[in-house]
């Protein structure tokens, strides 16, 4: 797993490499917490939605850009917000 710390594999489970255990865990956890919301919500209207450039702000203001992401969506991220600048200086 040389891009990604994490693969889901549709109808058949979830593979995770992390550090430690504690890590790999964490991250079945994380994904498994999110699939259930998404299970929950899935038959409702999406009302307040986060649009990229807000997600690119949000990644920026906390310094972080989640972990396994393919350069491709880095670079999007990135136009983002130069984009989300230029609209906020006209």
């Amino acid at each position: 797993m040389k891009e990604f710390r994490l693969v889901i594999w549709g109808m058949h489970g979830i593979y995770a490499a992390g550090k430690t255990m504690d890590e790999t865990f964490g991250l079945i956890e994380t994904v498994e917490k999110a699939a259930q919301i998404f299970m929950l919500t899935a038959h409702l209207p999406r009302i307040n939605t986060i649009q990229d450039a807000e997600l690119a702000r949000l990644a920026e203001a906390w310094r972080r850009l989640p972990q396994g992401f393919p350069e491709p969506v880095i670079r999007r991220s990135a136009q983002l917000k130069q984009q989300t600048n230029a609209d906020q200086e006209k």
